[in-house]
């Protein structure tokens, strides 16, 4: 079979695959598909850890600011009692 006969689309028919063709067949699409499901599974449980960190540090983000805001509005709260106090006759 030359070049030019390859280019036209003129070929010979393909022999049918042996038994032992198929079964390597078989076996590395089996095992490219388990790759593919392992990958999946893995892929789920890292993004679902990510998601419980994230919430962990977000979480803890907003406590410490809400705790800096409630301090900063109890000092102020006791520096103007203080101050009520002081102008009473």
């Amino acid at each position: 079979m030359d070049l030019g006969s390859m280019m036209l689309g003129f070929h010979r028919p393909m022999k049918p695959l042996s038994i032992k063709s198929k079964a390597t067949l078989v076996a590395t699409m089996s095992f490219v598909l388990l790759l593919v499901l392992i990958s999946a599974v893995q892929m789920y449980f890292v993004k679902a850890e990510m998601k419980r960190v994230l919430e962990a540090q977000q979480f803890a983000l907003v406590t410490r600011v809400a705790d800096d805001i409630e301090q900063k509005l109890v000092h102020a709260s006791r520096t103007t009692s203080g101050c009520e106090r002081r102008r009473r006759p």
